[in-house]
Parts: C-alpha cells; sequence; structure tokens
C-alpha cells in the first residue's frame, strides 16, 4: 500500500466529512473525488461532469487562503478529532464566486442561505486521490449501510422492483400510508433518512434514525 509523506492536518466539519464518506463508498458513482475545475464548470452551466456523465450539484473541497497547500502535499482529513481519510492534492483551482452562485442556486439574492453561505466560504478548492482511514459510521456511532451492502440485501431478498422514501423527519402516518401503498405494488422499500447538518427546530440524528 502506498503511503503518503507528512500529511498536514485539517479538520472538517460534518457535511465534508459526509461528502468524503459518499466519494468513498460510491454513494457519489461516478465521482470518486472532490470536483475539479472542468467538472465544477461543466456541472454548473449543463448539470453534467466534463465527461458527459448527468451530475446535478457541485461537491467540493474549499480551502481557505492563508492555508500554505501545495500540490503534492496530502491532508490528513480529520473529524471530531479523528482521522477519517488522506487527499492527495494533485490540482487546485478558483472559480468565479458570482458565476458560481448564479449558477448554483440561479439567485443571488442574499436571503438566500446557501448564496449566504457561499459567499462566506474560501474560493480556492483542491482535488486529488482519496483514500480511506476509517469510515464515518464508526465515528459517529451511526448504524449505515454503503451502497453495496444496500445493494446485497436487495439481491439476496431477489427484490425486482424496489421502492425508495427519502426523508428528513420520523415518519408520521402520511408517511406511512404512501409507503404501504408502495408495498402493495413492489417487492420492497427502502427508506433512506437524510442525517447531517440541521436547522432550528429539525430532529438530531438519533432521532430521525431510531424512528
Amino acid at each position: 500500500m502506498k503511503k503518503y509523506d507528512s500529511p498536514v492536518p485539517i479538520e472538517i466539519d460534518q457535511d465534508m466529512a459526509m461528502d468524503v464518506e459518499q466519494l468513498l463508498n460510491g454513494g457519489f458513482h461516478p465521482l470518486h473525488t472532490f470536483m475539479n475545475f472542468e467538472d465544477l464548470d461543466s456541472v454548473l452551466k449543463h448539470m453534467r461532469l466534463s465527461t458527459g456523465e448527468v451530475w446535478p450539484i457541485p461537491i467540493l473541497f474549499p480551502l481557505p487562503l492563508q492555508n500554505k497547500i501545495t500540490i503534492g502535499m496530502t491532508l490528513l482529513l480529520k473529524f471530531n478529532g479523528v482521522n477519517l481519510a488522506l487527499l492527495k492534492i494533485s490540482r487546485i483551482f478558483q472559480y468565479d464566486k458570482k458565476n458560481l452562485i448564479k449558477y448554483f442556486y440561479g439567485t443571488l439574492n442574499s436571503k438566500h442561505p446557501g448564496v449566504v453561505r457561499t459567499k462566506n466560504s474560501p474560493n480556492r478548492f483542491v482535488t486529488g486521490k482519496l483514500r480511506r482511514i476509517q469510515k464515518l459510521r464508526k465515528i459517529i456511532r451511526i448504524k449505515a449501510l454503503d451502497p453495496s451492502e444496500t445493494k446485497k440485501i436487495i439481491k439476496n431478498n431477489q427484490w425486482q422492483k424496489v421502492v425508495g422514501f427519502h426523508t428528513r423527519n420520523p415518519p408520521h402516518r402520511a408517511h406511512e400510508f404512501l409507503q404501504k401503498c408502495s408495498l402493495e405494488n413492489s417487492d420492497g422499500i427502502l427508506i433512506h433518512p437524510v442525517i447531517g447538518s440541521k436547522k432550528k427546530g429539525d430532529f438530531n440524528n438519533n432521532a430521525i434514525l431510531e424512528s
């Protein structure tokens, strides 16, 4: 296994850690690392990667300008103080922030929370080869399945038609009704709870997962 020399430790937030996990476990296929300039430009303007595959949103690793990071260096990505992954930098680039916001959100209005967040974020991005150190689910101690594990369950049950239910809340009676109706015309249902950063008043991750 290839070793990386003197990695530079960087603490990342929960949203970034989840992007790293999805890139490494196949959840963001065909992406395997953060976007480069060509992919970002193509996704913003055409909703496709530079190679032609349909892809809807930027997946980026912003880096503050004051960080003395150069091509060839390796970043040790840490979450909650725990080593998560390594990123061997192959590209560093910038993108016109006004165009990034306009194409991504369709507005420059500062009342949009995404516009504000992007305006306040760095405008220098890095990409390169990602290598896993530990799975995120072990760090945050939740029960989660990789895409390959989910596919194995579907295959073992010999399901031909599966309905997906994507939710950010504990299920209520309307959800239950929809799920029961879906099961009348399918072999199984995949309930996909959304976890991650929250706005004020949202249920926490454990409440969503346990329910």
